[in-house]
């Protein structure tokens, strides 16, 4: 028996930071998109015990350190049971780009593992775990848009769509998420800021960008500053503003149709060097591309 999930790439479309918790987080506000970018995993029950996880990139960890070891942890123990599971994980979200690739896989785990060993766990069971392994897993057990709050562990659902397309850059550029926050200073502006796109009138794609925006944006440029200009000319060629995704180092811009994406992918790898593709808003939580199988 095998079953293979989905597990997207997510997008801030905003994102507000506040101080430091008492548990050292930061206080988060932020809509989130997932698009259609996915790792795969394919899930299989094994006879011996313990966990076998393979992954097609050797950069990563294949143990502990991998959220997604960690989550078949993390359900085994909620469900009383053994972590008796082999993962091949097909790795296509580039890894540290402010795509949230790892936890939208151990949030794939979470979900794959409870259908496929019927535990019978609902999504309100599940995010507690979500919350622990990270703040950004709770939100793939609700995508594909919603709205996060506390360290990322409250999510709320939205009946929100994006019907246009999305133009996504992944420069090979890598940028720490400790050292963005570590230069990030909370402002006097409140976390929950205008919000009316989401319930007003449909916005064309260029009106929508100018509404979002990223707290953590002036921390990552001052991390590197090529990031700074490598935004300014992308979004000289979009004729619209671009915006970089959590920490960063994956910058989009949203358009009303894949052709406008591609026009820009092609001038920005024209002009720039800087390859680009056309996503669009991504699958479902129910994310999985097979039936639970004999093999």
């Amino acid at each position: 028996m095998s079953l293979t999930m989905l597990a997207p790439a997510k997008i801030n479309l905003t994102l507000s930071v506040g101080d430091r918790r008492a548990d050292g987080y930061h206080e988060l506000r932020s809509v989130m998109m997932a698009v259609d970018l996915c790792d795969r995993l394919t899930l299989r029950p094994r006879d011996a015990k313990g966990i076998t996880l393979r992954c097609d990139d050797p950069s990563l960890p294949s143990g502990p350190e991998n959220l997604v070891w960690r989550a078949v942890e993390a359900i085994a123990g909620a469900a009383g049971c053994g972590p008796n599971v082999e993962i091949e994980l097909t790795k296509r979200i580039p890894a540290g780009a402010g795509l949230g690739g790892g936890s939208s896989d151990a949030a794939a785990t979470l979900r794959g593992l409870n259908e496929l060993g019927g535990l019978g766990l609902g999504t309100d069971e599940l995010t507690p775990l979500a919350a622990g392994l990270g703040s950004d897993v709770p939100f793939f057990l609700h995508a594909p848009v919603a709205r996060i709050t506390g360290r990322g562990e409250h999510v709320e659902p939205l009946d929100w769509r994006f019907d246009g397309a999305v133009a996504l850059w992944t420069p090979a550029i890598h940028v720490s998420t400790a050292a963005v926050y570590a230069r990030h200073r909370p402002t006097d502006r409140p976390l929950a800021r205008n919000e009316s796109w989401l319930t007003g009138p449909r916005l064309d794609a260029r009106t929508l960008s100018e509404r979002l925006y990223n707290d953590l944006e002036p921390a990552a440029i001052a991390v590197d500053g090529r990031l700074g200009e490598l935004r300014g000319r992308l979004a000289e060629i979009a004729g619209r503003p671009i915006r970089l995704s959590g920490s960063g180092s994956a910058m989009f811009g949203l358009f009303d149709t894949p052709a406008e994406v591609e026009c820009v992918l092609t001038e920005a790898s024209g002009r720039l060097g800087l390859p680009g593709r056309c996503v669009r808003i991504g699958p479902s939580p129910d994310g999985a591309t097979g039936h639970v199988a004999q093999g």
